[in-house]
C-alpha cells in the first residue's frame, strides 16, 4: 500500500517479507494475495513461473520437510516460482526441538542510536500471543530468595544480584571461554 513506492525505490534492491508465525499455508496464501492486490511486478521465468522483481519471502517458523513441500506446492499451484521463497531451517528440521517446543528465543529488545537515544524493540504477533517478546533494556537478576528473573533495568532493586556480563561488545570478544568453563559455570548457579 502506502510503502510500495519507497520499497520499490533504489533504496531496496530486494525487499524481504518475513512472516514469523501462524499456519504456513494460510499466511503464505495471504501474502501472495496481498502482493497480487498491490500489483507487485514480476517476470516469468523459462519454466513459466512468476518471479517477483523486488520481493522475496523467507519462512523460518516450524520448517520441516513436510511444511516445505506443502508451501512449494502452494506456490507452484499459484504459478509462482520457488525462487520467491527461502526457508530458514533450524532445530525442527534437525531434531524436532525448536524455540516453540522449548519456550525460548533470544531477540533484540532495545536499540541505541548514535545520538544517544534508545528505543524498545519487541514483537507481538497477532497469530500467537505466546510469542510476545520482552522489551526494553533487560537484566537477569537473582533476588533475595534466590529466584531468577528477567526484568528491565528500571525495575532493578538494590537487593537484586545482577548476573549478566558483557562477553561480546562492539565487535570485540571480551571473555573467551571453553565449553568446559561454561558447563562449570552453569552447574554452579
Amino acid at each position: 500500500g502506502e510503502l510500495k513506492a519507497k520499497i520499490e525505490s533504489d533504496d531496496y534492491p530486494i525487499f524481504v517479507i518475513r512472516p514469523d508465525s501462524g499456519e504456513p499455508l494460510v499466511v503464505l496464501d495471504e501474502i501472495l494475495n496481498i502482493l497480487e492486490k498491490n500489483q507487485i511486478g514480476f517476470t516469468v521465468n523459462e519454466l513459466g513461473f512468476k518471479v517477483f522483481n523486488k520481493y522475496r519471502i523467507i519462512w523460518g517458523d516450524g520448517v520441516h520437510i513436510d511444511s516445505i513441500r506443502k508451501m512449494l506446492v502452494l506456490m507452484t499451484d499459484r504459478s509462482y516460482s520457488a525462487e520467491n521463497i527461502n526457508f530458514g531451517c533450524g532445530a525442527e528440521i534437525m531434531q524436532l526441538f525448536n524455540r516453540d517446543t522449548m519456550k525460548i528465543a533470544i531477540k533484540c529488545s532495545s536499540i541505541s542510536f548514535n545520538d544517544g537515544s534508545r528505543q524498545d524493540v519487541f514483537k507481538d504477533p497477532i497469530s500467537d500471543i505466546n510469542k510476545r517478546s520482552k522489551k526494553g533494556e533487560l537484566e537477569l537478576v537473582r533476588d533475595k530468595k534466590g529466584h531468577f528473573r528477567t526484568i528491565t533495568r528500571e525495575d532493578i532493586s538494590p537487593d537484586d544480584e545482577l548476573l549478566l556480563e558483557d562477553v561480546f561488545l562492539d565487535g570485540k570478544l571480551l571473555r573467551d571461554q571453553s565449553l568446559d568453563e561454561i558447563r562449570s559455570l552453569s552447574r554452579s548457579s
